[in-house]
């Protein structure tokens, strides 16, 4: 039976799109409340991560990123492919970063290089989180739609991070809180 432990909240808000990652948390990430604002027709995506690697590489404001793997280039049983996202905890200071695959180059010396969507940070030995295609969670939302108090939106696995983003044009809000259970 898992009991909470621990308790928190997450909030975001952007123009085109607003992204909250609750970072990896020691056990299972539950929402217990989400409410959310979209300005016009878009989407609500849950990306839920369920692998880890490490960077091999610090990486400075780059879109290019090494990552460690076995010798034939998995992560967690399977290669990255350009339908998967990765999140990079940055232990230098920039904090939790979600950032799309482009480009899964080929394995060498036990690592890959990947080609994100845009520019990110980290040190060498920093923490990548793999979400796969499978486990990415998405609903449309509405034209000015404002959803209050919506319970139980999404479960994390255990020990890892939950990113929560809202996408559509204009101002985006989201905002919840989470139990972590063990």
């Amino acid at each position: 039976m898992l009991k909470v432990v621990d308790r928190g909240s997450f909030y975001a808000t952007g123009s085109g799109s607003a992204t909250a990652i609750i970072g990896a948390a020691g056990g299972l990430i539950h929402c217990t409340n989400l409410s959310l604002f979209s300005d016009a027709v878009g989407t609500l995506k849950f990306y839920l991560a369920s692998q880890r690697t490490t960077a091999n590489a610090a990486v400075a404001a780059s879109a290019t990123l090494v990552i460690d793997t076995d010798t034939l280039g998995y992560v967690g049983g399977a290669v990255l492919t350009t339908n998967d996202f990765v999140i990079v905890a940055d232990s230098s200071g920039t904090g939790y970063q979600q950032r799309s695959i482009s480009v899964v180059g080929a394995v060498s010396s036990n690592t890959v290089e990947l080609t994100l969507g845009a520019t990110m940070t980290c040190a060498a030995g920093d923490v990548v989180y793999v979400v796969r295609a499978a486990n990415i969670i998405s609903r449309a939302t509405t034209n000015d739609e404002a959803t209050t108090d919506a319970k139980d939106q999404f479960n994390g696995f255990r020990d890892f991070p939950v990113s929560v983003v809202v996408t559509a044009t204009g101002t985006d809000t989201l905002s919840g809180t989470y139990d972590v259970e063990r």
